[in-house]
């Protein structure tokens, strides 16, 4: 997926909207959307359970992990949402920017591949203690940024350690939810979030400058994973 959405980041502003224009754009856009959405209605997702589990503190489980994706997507989308700006900051121009973001999208999926590798071979703590060591990075990374280079590099750190963690963030859910209801809500969550985040961010970078922009990344990153191991631990289902 994350593959695919690179390719289509690169694509479309470089080939179809200059051929064909803003509407065919967003007419492919709208194309793809829906077929996303039947493609969704037609799988059959299946929840499996093996231990049984104290529903009534699952449920309680359940709903931290939902805030938990909430502060995640708070603290990332704070970030990501202004990116660009800082790639305009450091004299980047449009079109160094977007193939920045999108050949970091194909980077992303090596997360991804990363993720699957680690399923079941390594510890939930593990995980998230190299995603949030690799967003330490990032910040180090984009803050001593002065060119290309290096801005390219932390936003290639920065999908890749995203697409890593994020599955198992997504996991934990799961492993409390016992009927699939609060699953459900990872998306919702990540929306409520991520709209949220760039709130507190614009107004810090206008005032501050691009520095703040990472101010609420990591605090935010930080307090999410805090939250998934409490709840990782206290799962009755029992969770690595």
């Amino acid at each position: 997926m994350e593959i695919l959405a690179g390719l289509i980041v690169f694509i479309i502003p470089a080939l179809i909207m200059p051929a064909f224009g803003f509407d065919v754009m967003l007419m492919l856009l709208s194309a793809t959307n829906m077929a996303v959405i039947v493609l969704c209605l037609t799988t059959r997702v299946v929840f499996p359970r093996t231990i049984p589990t104290n529903k009534e503190d699952d449920s309680k489980l359940a709903r931290l992990s939902i805030g938990a994706m909430a502060i995640y997507f708070f603290g990332l989308n704070g970030t990501w949402a202004f990116l660009a700006i800082v790639g305009a900051h450091l004299n980047l121009s449009p079109a160094e920017t977007g193939a920045a973001f999108s050949t970091s999208l194909l980077f992303g999926a090596l997360g991804s591949l990363a993720a699957i590798f680690f399923s079941g071979r390594a510890k939930l703590a593990t995980i998230l203690s190299i995603s949030f060591l690799g967003f330490m990075l990032f910040v180090g990374l984009i803050s001593a940024a002065t060119g290309f280079c290096l801005y390219f590099s932390a936003l290639c750190i920065f999908n890749v350690v995203w697409n890593l963690s994020l599955p198992f963030t997504m996991n934990v859910t799961s492993a409390v939810d016992d009927n699939g209801r609060f699953t459900a809500l990872n998306p919702a969550a990540q929306t409520l979030g991520g709209a949220l985040g760039p709130l507190p961010a614009g107004t810090m970078l206008a005032t501050v400058g691009p520095a703040a922009v990472y101010a609420q990344l990591l605090p935010g990153i930080f307090l999410a994973f805090a939250l998934y191991l409490i709840i990782s631990r206290q799962c009755h289902a029992g969770f690595q």
